[in-house]
């Protein structure tokens, strides 16, 4: 919550919204700004959501077209802006709502969160394990083929696993049977 700034994002969210109402105090204009301020913290926590998928190799799935299957968002904690936790945390978004405050901060737990693994580019994630390309080197002089000839996305190395393990041969011998004179 405090890192990924929930607190500003919400707001800015609210405002955008909010900003055609009405200015009277009327019950409807009420009802409003609750169902509004619940979609601030929805699509807070969402994009929040997205960008720690992001930050662990993972695309999230949105469907903005249907607010439950995102994600289930529990254990909300408000925050004060120096990340300090206010209360005690509530089970879910409704339960949050007057409580909260556009603009405050906070942390949760999202789960069913619908994401997929990115893609990524094999030859990135061995230069980052080998960035002075000694590695690479040594492999070369050895006469080593090195993985990104053939193979150029972890995807495409994870194809060639599960081949080499579905062609092993299923027999198997015996010492008694090998070492048969």
């Amino acid at each position: 919550g405090f890192s990924l700034q929930t607190g500003p994002l919400s707001q800015k969210f609210y405002q955008a919204m909010t900003s055609k109402l009405s200015s009277g105090g009327d019950d409807d204009d009420e009802m409003s700004r609750r169902s509004y301020q619940l979609l601030a913290l929805d699509f807070t926590s969402r994009e929040a959501t997205r960008l720690a998928c992001e930050q662990n190799g993972f695309i999230l799935q949105d469907e903005y077209d249907n607010a439950t299957k995102w994600g289930t968002v529990e254990q909300i904690q408000l925050i004060d802006p120096k990340g300090r936790s206010l209360g005690t945390p509530y089970d879910s978004l409704t339960d949050v709502v007057d409580s909260w405050k556009p603009g405050l901060g906070f942390h949760f737990v999202v789960k069913g969160v619908q994401a997929k693994g990115m893609d990524y580019n094999l030859q990135d994630v061995l230069s980052s394990l080998d960035p002075d390309g000694s590695w690479t080197q040594e492999a070369e002089e050895k006469g080593m083929a090195l993985p990104t000839e053939e193979l150029l996305t972890l995807k495409d190395l994870s194809n060639e696993i599960n081949r080499r393990c579905e062609d092993t041969p299923v027999e198997a011998s015996t010492e008694e049977s090998v070492f048969v004179g």
